[in-house]
Order: structure tokens, then sequence, then C-alpha cells
């Protein structure tokens, strides 16, 4: 971790041996880590800016996305994990990392990038796959479960997902080769494609 008034490092973690990161996920107070070799580490910032290690766990398939749930001012007690071979999507409780729910993505396409996302007080799982497929599930935050999967077409290539505020309203960006944002509207997800002005 790094100080972001003097730059310097004042806290840090290192992965296993003959081991590295390769995917995370950050909060104020909580780390996410998928490690190679297909292992999940959680770790909590304590408010002096110490790293704690509190729960790993070893999965059979390589790691391939991960997510923590943020809720502001509080800390989520689930977080989201994509991986590789068994192409799934499994949702997990924090701190502890036990399974709450898994569901494999359609077509055996792997999950590059999920996000649990608050979208106007309906709140979503989101997973984009490698061939431009994004598949949204209605996510219940009091239990973790699953529910109303849709599948949407938006582009060839493999999504990366990105929450961000626009004019005070929760939106998601899934960008691809045909890049969307996505808002809730009176309860149902609205899509408005992003045009992309290349120069020269």
């Amino acid at each position: 971790m790094i100080s972001d008034s003097t730059l310097n490092r004042y806290a840090s973690w290192n992965p296993p041996i003959n081991t590295t990161i390769v995917t995370a996920s950050v909060t104020d107070s909580q780390i996410l880590l998928g490690i190679s070799g297909g292992s999940i580490v959680y770790l909590e910032i304590s408010r002096n800016g110490e790293l704690s290690p509190v729960s790993v766990k070893k999965f059979k398939n390589e790691i391939s996305s991960v997510n923590i749930f943020k809720i502001d001012g509080m800390q989520s007690t689930y977080c989201a994990i994509g991986t590789w071979t068994d192409v799934a999507v499994r949702i997990l409780s924090l701190p502890s990392l036990e399974q709450v729910e898994c569901k494999k993505t359609p077509g055996d396409v792997v999950p590059r990038s999920i996000l649990i996302s608050e979208l106007s007080n309906n709140t979503y799982l989101f997973i984009g796959l490698g061939d431009g497929t994004l598949v949204i599930y209605s996510f219940d935050k009091e239990t973790g479960s699953l529910h109303e999967p849709k599948k949407y077409t938006i582009g060839t290539q493999q999504i990366r997902l990105i929450h961000f505020c626009s004019n005070e309203m929760d939106c998601v960006l899934a960008c691809s080769d045909h890049p969307s944002v996505i808002h809730n509207e009176g309860g149902k997800l609205r899509f408005a494609n992003v045009n992309i002005k290349v120069n020269g």
C-alpha cells in the first residue's frame, strides 16, 4: 500500500513463493486476491493502514476474475469469483470465503470480468464473458443468492466491467469492441451504446 500524500509504501503483502497475483478487487477496507494455482486470499485493511490476511481458499481451477461487493461506509459480506476450466462464477461469503452459490457460464466461455453492483436500489451480478456476451443475475444482498439470469450480446471481444456514477446515477460500463453504459430506470435495465471517435 502507498500513501496518497507521500507516495511512500507503508504496508505490503507478498503471495507465496512461486505464485503470482493474477487478479484483484479492493474496497476502502477489504482486498480480494486471485493467486496463480487457484487460490483466493482475503485481507483486511485496519484503520492505521495495516494489512491482515484473514482467510485463504484453494480451488481446483485457476481464478479468472474477482470482485468485492462495495457498500459505502460498510464492510461487504459477499464477493464473486470466476474460474477457468469449469467456466463458473461463485458467490463467496466474507470473511470465511465459504461458497454460497455457483453458476456455470453459458457456452462454456470464461468469465473474464465480474461485478456486483447496486443500480437504483436493485443489486445485480454482471458477468462479462470472453466472447463479448454479458450475463446479468439479480443478486440478493441478504443471502447472496442469484436469480433471473439474462444474456446480452455486447460485442465479439471479451468484456471488462466498471462501475461509475454520472449525474448522481449509478451506472456500469461494459467495455468491449462495442461498449455500452447500463443503468436502471423504473426497475428495468437500460443499455446505451457508447460512440467512440477515433482521430487520425
